[in-house]
């Protein structure tokens, strides 16, 4: 076990690639229903939330279910700033 864990500790860390990430495919919205707006509402929030915050991460939720949006944030050091 100690030898495992000694390994494991000299293995060096990948780099990060991803961006995003979405999960689930299922449901079924109504478009500009309350789902959309929650989603929207987030959507516009979220990213200022994030690179405001001391830590550079952030949560949000928005609504209550079945139409309610759960969402997190982190500003990563690796990746520069978006332009539009």
């Amino acid at each position: 076990m100690v030898g495992v864990l000694l390994l494991l500790g000299l293995m060096p860390l990948a780099a990060g690639e991803l961006l995003a990430q979405l999960c689930g495919n299922g449901g079924n919205y109504t478009a500009n229903g309350t789902y959309q707006s929650n989603f929207a509402g987030i959507a516009a929030t979220l990213p200022s939330n994030t690179s405001s915050s001391p830590d550079l991460f952030a949560t949000a939720t928005a609504g209550q279910a079945p139409d309610a949006v759960y969402a997190l944030a982190l500003c990563r050091g690796d990746v520069p700033n978006a332009t539009a």
